[in-house]
């Protein structure tokens, strides 16, 4: 799945998310060698908080339109296999809400990826009484899609036993290459105090080199 920037710890009225993250936890990967066709490889990262602490300690720190970036040349370290860098921050983010859980809630993550393919999952759990939903998702044209892998699962919270779900319409609509997005949309029966999957695979398409940020901003 995608590394996440934020550990949580919760109870049932507040939530405290740990803000520290580093290059290697949200790209699965450290930073290695140089790009020998540019005339400088570097790393900027935003300054986005005064509690924020860098480690390694950036070579420098520019500012630019009230924004802070502190700057890591690859070419002057080199003599390092990989690179990344971290960010520690002194204090935690607390949130407090006095509303109660919504009865659904709705997440999406990816796995098992590297650079050509990869499993996307989505999470619809329902912890209220039974409901007609329609799931929609709209996902860039790069990413190729196995529609004969899209399966859609379900169990009971309680029991763990497994639930068959009414599935009532299915669209697919492929995505037109550099041109449209593609869609999926299944119009089901969210059965009560459940959590259904609903996953695909897909492949990664060719990116030309202008597609890509020349900078790397985290």
């Amino acid at each position: 799945m995608d590394p996440i920037p934020f550990l949580s710890k919760s109870n049932q009225h507040s939530t405290v998310l740990i803000q520290d993250w580093s290059i290697f936890e949200l790209f699965g990967r450290k930073a290695s060698g140089v790009c020998n066709a540019a005339t400088s490889s570097k790393i900027l990262i935003e300054i986005d908080d005064k509690n924020m602490r860098l480690e390694p300690a950036p070579l420098k720190i520019i500012n630019e339109a009230q924004t802070s970036f502190a700057v890591y040349d690859l070419q002057k370290i080199q003599s390092e296999p990989s690179f990344s860098v971290s960010a520690l921050y002194d204090g935690l983010l607390s949130s407090t809400s006095k509303q109660s859980p919504a009865p659904i809630s709705v997440s999406s993550v990816v796995g098992g990826t590297d650079q050509l393919s990869g499993l996307l999952v989505s999470v619809l759990r329902n912890e209220g009484a039974a409901q007609r939903v329609i799931y929609t998702h709209q996902l860039p044209w790069f990413l190729l899609i196995y529609y004969h892998t899209v399966t859609l699962t379900c169990k009971d919270l309680s029991s763990g036993q497994k639930q068959i779900p009414t599935i009532h319409k299915q669209l697919f609509a492929p995505a037109v290459t550099r041109k449209k997005p593609a869609l999926i949309e299944w119009e089901f029966d969210l059965p009560r105090n459940s959590e259904c999957r609903l996953q695909f695979k897909f492949e990664k398409a060719f990116l030309r080199k202008e597609k890509f940020n020349t900078k790397l901003y985290v």
